[in-house]
């Protein structure tokens, strides 16, 4: 479960622990799930015009943020279009069990704890 409000991820309430910035890729790939996001895009969403960063910072927290998921078992999987950005996927049985967190079924990235795992 991603907990949009607090910025925190839990996987089987278990939390997995994030920086800000992991948690930021995190939400924005949920909420474009299942759709190739621009490298630029999380570069702008990331780190801004006025940020100053490395050529691969960007493959660098993609990197931490799967290998932090992966350690929580989380059953998703970020996939590199290369060339183009990053998908994030989760297994058909976890999607549809999802629930938000008013308690009503719920997959749609963006709500308020959509949880793709």
């Amino acid at each position: 479960a991603y907990d949009t409000q607090a910025k925190q991820a839990s996987v089987d309430e278990r939390p997995v622990p994030l920086s800000a910035r992991e948690a930021q890729l995190l939400e924005l790939l949920m909420r474009r799930a299942d759709k190739v996001v621009p490298k630029s895009s999380v570069e702008d969403q990331l780190f801004g015009l006025d940020d100053d960063f490395g050529s691969n910072a960007v493959e660098v927290y993609v990197h931490r943020l799967r290998k932090r998921l992966q350690d929580g078992q989380a059953a998703v999987t970020i996939t590199t279009v290369r060339g183009v950005g990053y998908v994030l996927t989760a297994s058909a049985s976890s999607a549809s069990a999802a629930a938000c967190s008013r308690g009503s079924s719920c997959s749609r990235p963006g709500c308020c704890a959509w949880r793709p795992w």
